[in-house]
């Protein structure tokens, strides 16, 4: 009897408590572990009298991601009317295979385009700005980030992710049940 209870006891342990997958207690740092590898990330560089700023989203497998660009005047402050810039995508590894689109400037005063990433494999995705307010650079203004996609695992939570939880939970409180009505 002392063996069956000492046993229990030490399996409920493993199973952190009967009800904590029912709960939601078991996490295991799921959420940590995605926002980690999902983090946006800004990249700014400054030329001449103009502050570009790149916004790049965290990029998840077969979602659509909204890159931005944001040119201003920095004595000024104001948002630059005139520029062109394109929008890059490519494979790093493949130099030839690179896509790239003209932007227009959107109603918020900034650059932006929307990208799927369909592939795990890293990809180079930025921006290429050839002139600000007619005056035209030699060299394009590149502001580039490799980019990964990454599962989105948030679907695929819900009741089958604690299962094993729940069973050996249920299992171990009808057992503890069961032991103390024999008593």
């Amino acid at each position: 009897m002392k063996t069956i209870i000492l046993l229990i006891v030490i399996t409920s342990l493993l199973f952190e408590g009967c009800m904590m997958g029912m709960m939601g207690g078991m996490e295991h740092g799921s959420e940590g572990n995605k926002n980690s590898q999902m983090n946006s990330a800004t990249k700014e560089v400054i030329v001449s009298h103009y502050s570009l700023v790149a916004e790049f989203p965290a990029a998840v497998l077969n979602g659509q991601a909204d890159y931005t660009l944001n040119i201003t005047d920095r004595e000024t402050k104001q948002n630059i009317k005139s520029a062109e810039v394109w929008f890059v995508t490519g494979d790093e590894n493949k130099q030839v295979e690179f896509s790239q689109t003209k932007l227009n400037q959107n109603l918020t005063g900034e650059y932006s385009a929307s990208y799927t990433l369909d592939t795990e494999d890293s990809k180079l995705i930025g921006f290429k700005i050839h002139s600000i307010n007619s005056e035209h650079f030699q060299i394009p203004i590149e502001i580039f980030i490799e980019q990964q996609a990454v599962m989105d695992h948030s679907e695929h939570s819900g009741i089958m992710g604690y299962a094993p939880y729940m069973i050996g939970g249920v299992v171990m409180m009808g057992g503890m049940m069961l032991l103390l009505m024999s008593r």
